[in-house]
């Protein structure tokens, strides 16, 4: 069983296989989204048009739960902060041996954004293939009435 966090609750308009294709809400989620809070989810009115893994064989109308893993949430959370604050405090220790080293001034906060920079530039690059490459999935199926027929 796959550990998730959930994100927003949505309407299934059309399946595919193993995938469907959600309308969501724009709701508290989206507040804490960088990619809503910059406008990049596809418009759907007043929500967002998302395609997700069909884990549950939703159909047309049924609303669902979307999750995402929790392995995939934390390497991005490592790779947004872990990384950059780590790598920031190693480039800070090299500068300041350096520093005195080489008698510069200030090289150890040089060398602590310059370290900073790069491994940023890593992440959002990491980041990037990571969203083009892993789906939300459906995590919970609240069947529409007319499949109760």
């Amino acid at each position: 069983m796959m550990v998730q966090a959930v994100i927003e609750k949505g309407r299934v308009i059309k399946t595919d296989g193993v995938t469907a294709t959600v309308m969501i809400d724009k709701g508290a989620s989206c507040k804490g989204c960088g990619k809503g809070q910059m406008g990049m989810c596809n418009p759907g009115g007043s929500g967002m048009v998302m395609e997700v893994y069909n884990t549950l064989s939703a159909e047309v109308n049924d609303i669902v739960t979307i999750g995402i893993g929790q392995g995939i949430q934390n390497r991005g959370y490592l790779l947004l902060y872990g990384l950059p604050t780590f790598n920031f405090m190693l480039g800070s220790l090299i500068g300041y041996v350096l520093k005195y080293t080489y008698n510069i001034s200030y090289l150890d906060v040089l060398t602590g954004f310059i370290f900073l920079i790069a491994t940023l530039l890593f992440s959002f690059r990491w980041l990037s293939k990571m969203e083009k490459t892993q789906k939300l999935f459906i995590k919970t199926v609240e069947r529409s009435a007319s499949r109760h027929n």
